[in-house]
């Protein structure tokens, strides 16, 4: 389900993750300035609305590992998914639970785990 986090003026979709027994769902977050057809939705918070979610994606990206690989019963993908982040958190929580899995949503096919060598905090 997804959640609304609201602050002064603007809108941002926030999809936690979940975890389901030993399945963990990926997250989202989106921030849209601009609606389908080009128009500004925020014309005049607009900048201050991207510069924090800049912010926010900066600070992911420092904290955040996004080097993972993908299977798909039991089949390395030839794809790679740079678009998924895996925080502290979740990375502690895989390593340390028996059969637990990262997947996109709940009951996908393919699970996503850390590629050889990547560290979550770096």
């Amino acid at each position: 389900m997804a959640e609304e986090l609201y602050v002064p003026g603007w809108r941002n979709q926030f999809l936690p993750s979940r975890k389901f027994g030993e399945e963990l769902t990926a997250g989202r977050i989106a921030l849209a300035t601009v609606d389908l057809g080009g128009t500004n939705l925020f014309s005049t918070e607009a900048p201050e609305l991207e510069k924090t979610y800049r912010a926010l994606r900066r600070y992911i990206q420092k904290n955040f590992s996004n080097k993972l690989a993908a299977y798909t019963d039991g089949q390395k993908s030839k794809y790679t998914y740079r678009n998924l982040w895996l925080g502290p958190c979740a990375q502690a929580w895989l390593s340390t639970t028996s059969g637990g899995v990262l997947r996109h949503g709940k009951g996908f096919r393919s699970n996503f785990v850390p590629e050889v060598g990547s560290n979550a905090d770096a």
